[in-house]
């Protein structure tokens, strides 16, 4: 009798969080239903920046059909403009502490921050990819995390290539299970980092079990921390969505979600860890390996084709949601909750109160412009110059086609004189015409007339420029004088032209770099929750590297961050003449003669001058001025002293001085000069006598 076919056992409850699922995802739908015009403008935009074009046929077939990349060069402007307020400025932000909060902690979280995010987070390449989008699309969304990653390995511990000292160290009985242990760590340099600390110290606890088993060989199936820290995720507007009347501030909408693709693999290493419900993993797995020719499953949908089409390509992508809500989940009230969607799979892989301290949506929105409290209502450079655009190719197509009109012109000939398929417009080339016929009766070009065609585009050209620099705030230094047309602008008007412009930009730069601030206060927050008990590392200072010890309980606390850049203070041209206006400045005459500028002065402006000219090799090039050596000691001796002094230091010593004595020998020096001194006007009168008797005529 054959046995019978063992069914595939189905996991229970199959329809676990159903409700909930149809609860969020209808959420989901009614967002992205209701926002379907804006992203198929935004579709209309993408194309036209990337210069998608239709066949054109006319004025004639083959005619010009050219699209100029004039939006992409106004966004690459833009974009290295803002992200240049944060690439060209260290410490990158200023940590404010509140209240009566630390100045010298404040400044070592500084470089904390400013190491966690050129280290670790690489937010330069991310903020690159986020200022595009949100040149293109009018904004762009950056969502903060916490990630962690680890990498298993096996290591194996043979007995046989232990020393002889080693293997008598390892069975002396004096040996304690605690210094196999750490001997093993040292040998094998066990992570100890603080997520993978303990499975790999019961690793080691069963392999020194092992050892005392009298196995030879042991394998430890250990981990290494590969990544424990904040992180920046770039979240495309095309795969978010909110509800369609919510404002532009994403801490005040009711829902917001992102839509986002993770490896098979990781979910179920992170259901195994506890992070995910490991029961809606399984039913993904189920699924995957069902036939979904059987109807009884209910899931045989486009989305779950999708899905296990997905997972069965080498890469076993899933499909992702990843939602945060205002949501009654476990009936105690309407709280901030996080939900992990799998939409192809009809999963709730996760569902949580908001996680977060801060109890922050963790998303923060880069607007390219505000114009009003919508969250769709943001425009991007696109849509911005789509007009102008498409005037400026407009132009030169017909431009193009004009010249080659002007190269093969339309003519007109007599019929039976001229055979017109003889007609080539090559150099010096002839056509001949019969008889003693006029030759303007037998052939003319038409419409062959306009010699000032080219200038009048290139006018029109400018003029459409000079809109597009007083419009978005960015120079275009190929716009001719306003005074000559045909001359190059005067240093006048150009300075006038970047002032003007600069009023503009600053706004937008405004607004890219309070959307950084929040970045930067989200990823502190962060860091004051999740952190590694005690962070060390070297960190790049005003004096080059220097070590940095910072604890979990030292970085609590509030504080107020502010992104240091701006427009002016990140453009190397304007801070290379402002930090040699302040060198030719301070180190005029007066300044110096005056003693208001000392050496000390001087070194201090010549390094901050080779610093904002972005010398990395500074100190090789100056030299801080050493201190003036004090004054010496004066040493009289005791007999250069007066009487009184000598006097005095005697008594200091302890000996009483001998009075009588002393005034006599007073007396006695006294008398000697007196002496000296009679002595002394004798010779001087004697000499003037002489000179007297020697004087001739006497």
């Amino acid at each position: 009798m054959p046995k019978k076919k063992k069914e595939e056992k189905r996991p229970e409850p199959f329809d676990k969080d159903a409700q909930l699922f149809s609860d969020l995802y209808s959420m989901v739908e009614d967002a992205e239903g209701n926002s379907s015009t804006w992203r198929d403008t935004t579709d209309t935009y993408y194309r036209l920046r990337m210069r998608y074009k239709k066949t054109k046929t006319f004025p004639f077939p083959g005619c010009s059909n050219l699209r100029l990349p004039t939006i992409e060069t106004y966004v690459r402007k833009a974009k290295s403009a803002l992200v240049g307020i944060y690439a060209n400025i260290k410490p990158r932000m200023m940590v404010v502490p509140q209240s009566d909060g630390n100045l010298e902690k404040a400044r070592r979280i500084e470089k904390f921050l400013d190491w966690l995010c050129d280290v670790k987070i690489n937010l330069l390449g991310k903020l690159v990819v986020i200022v595009d989008k949100m040149l293109e699309r009018g904004f762009c969304l950056a969502k903060v995390i916490w990630r962690m990653e680890d990498r298993p390995h096996v290591e194996t511990l043979s007995l046989d290539d232990l020393s002889m000292e080693e293997a008598t160290w390892l069975f002396d009985i004096n040996t304690t299970d605690e210094m196999i242990a750490q001997a093993i760590i040292k040998k094998l340099d066990v992570d100890l980092s603080e997520t993978v600390a303990e499975d790999n110290l019961l690793e080691v606890e069963k392999a020194v079990s092992e050892i005392r088993a009298g196995k030879s060989e042991i394998k430890l199936h250990l981990k290494d921390e590969l990544y424990n820290a904040p992180d920046v995720m770039v979240v495309d507007p095309i795969y978010s969505g909110v509800p369609t009347d919510s404002g532009r501030d994403p801490q005040t909408v009711r829902m917001i979600y992102h839509e986002y693709y993770e490896p098979y693999d990781d979910l179920k290493k992170k259901a195994d860890e506890g992070i995910l419900d490991k029961q809606a993993v399984d039913n993904i797995d189920f699924i995957k390996n069902s036939d979904l020719r059987d109807f009884k499953l209910l899931i045989n949908t486009k989305d779950a084709l999708e899905g296990i089409e997905r997972l069965e390509n080498p890469s076993k992508l899933v499909r992702l949601i990843d939602m945060y809500a205002y949501y009654d989940l476990n009936k105690e009230g309407v709280r901030k909750c996080h939900f992990l969607l799998a939409p192809d799979f009809k999963q709730v892989l996760k569902k949580q109160t908001l996680e977060n301290d801060s109890q922050k949506f963790p998303f923060i929105r880069f607007d390219a412009e505000v114009i009003d409290d919508r969250w769709y209502s943001s425009r991007g450079y696109p849509q911005h110059l789509e007009d102008i655009s498409k005037e400026i190719d407009a132009q030169h197509n017909q431009k193009i086609d004009n010249q080659t009109i002007r190269n093969a012109p339309m003519f007109v000939f007599r019929s039976g004189i001229i055979n017109p398929r003889l007609v080539k417009f090559i150099p010096g080339q002839g056509i001949p015409v019969p008889g003693m016929t006029a030759l303007d009766d037998a052939f003319k070009v038409v419409n062959n007339n306009n010699p000032n065609v080219e200038f009048s585009y290139e006018r029109e050209e400018l003029l459409l420029k000079s809109v597009i620099q007083e419009y978005l705030g960015q120079m275009d230094y190929s716009v001719q004088s306003i005074i000559n047309k045909r001359q190059p602008r005067t240093l006048g008007e150009v300075q006038m032209q970047a002032q003007a412009a600069n009023t503009v930009f600053s706004l937008d730069a405004a607004l890219f770099t309070n959307a950084l601030s929040e970045l930067f206060m989200q990823l502190l927050e962060l860091c004051q929750q999740y952190m590694p008990e005690r962070i060390v590392t070297l960190v790049t200072g005003e004096n080059g590297v220097e070590p940095l010890h910072l604890s979990r309980d030292e970085i609590q606390g509030r504080y107020h961050i502010i992104c240091r850049g701006n427009d002016i203070n990140t453009n190397p041209y304007l801070r290379a003449q402002k930090a040699l206006a302040k060198v030719q400045i301070l180190l005029t005459p007066p300044f110096l003669q005056t003693g208001i500028v000392n050496p000390l002065n001087v070194y201090n402006i010549a390094k901050r001058y080779l610093q904002d000219d972005g010398e990395l090799g500074w100190k090789e090039m100056i030299s801080k001025p050493q201190p003036q050596p004090p004054m010496p000691d004066i040493q009289p001796k005791f007999e250069d002293l007066t009487d009184k002094e000598q006097a005095q230091i005697l008594a200091k010593m302890g000996i009483q001085p001998d009075v009588q004595g002393r005034a006599l020998k007073s007396r006695s020096i006294v008398q000697e000069k007196e002496s000296e001194q009679q002595a002394q006007q004798v010779e001087n009168l004697s000499k003037i006598a002489d000179m007297a008797k020697s004087t001739p005529g006497e």
